[in-house]
């Protein structure tokens, strides 16, 4: 389990996305679920066109998608690199009302066959457990030009929720997402 100290990370008091999903008929696993797809993202790159300041045309660049620290109102845990020891510390901290996973996204592009890095984006996702079968997220942007937008960062998210859901034989039927922000 990674290094637990007192959270550094201010929670953001607005959000920009909020959601609540509904797994009926999962037999407890919604939040096993959420926790193996939060952990999926780790490492995701993204094709994506990037406009920096030394050029005058978008460029072809890479968003590669970083879990990077979770943390509640008692302790902020950094994530290491190992899947299965990430999710057996999700697991325990889950227990929680409520967490927040910070999510960092980096850009980069080739300029003469030398990678150049522009400016993350940092996001904050609140996961609340409402019941075994309801879960309320909430997304905020808190640094960074928003190159990815929310939708998409969420949208990555549920699509591997959705195959999860697939892989296990639960019917997708038993699961709706009721949208309120964004």
């Amino acid at each position: 389990m990674g290094c637990i100290t007192m959270r550094k990370t201010i929670i953001p008091k607005h959000c920009h996305f909020s959601c609540y999903i509904e797994a009926k008929n999962t037999n407890g696993l919604l939040k096993n679920f959420i926790i193996e797809s939060l952990l999926s993202l780790n490492g995701v790159l993204k094709n994506i066109s990037l406009s920096v300041s030394n050029k005058t045309h978008e460029v072809s660049g890479v968003a590669q998608i970083f879990v990077t620290r979770i943390y509640s109102d008692s302790f902020e845990m950094k994530l290491s690199k190992s899947f299965e020891k990430n999710k057996e510390s999700f697991l325990n901290i889950l227990k929680e009302k409520i967490i927040f996973i910070e999510i960092k996204i980096k850009y980069c592009y080739l300029d003469t066959n030398v990678k150049k890095y522009c400016w993350s984006d940092h996001y904050i996702l609140s996961i609340k457990i409402i019941t075994d079968e309801i879960v309320n997220l909430n997304v905020s942007h808190i640094r960074g030009l928003r190159r990815i937008p929310i939708e998409t960062l969420f949208n990555t998210f549920y699509y591997s929720l959705i195959n999860l859901f697939r892989t296990n034989k639960i019917p997708l039927e038993n699961v709706r997402v009721i949208r309120i922000l964004g």
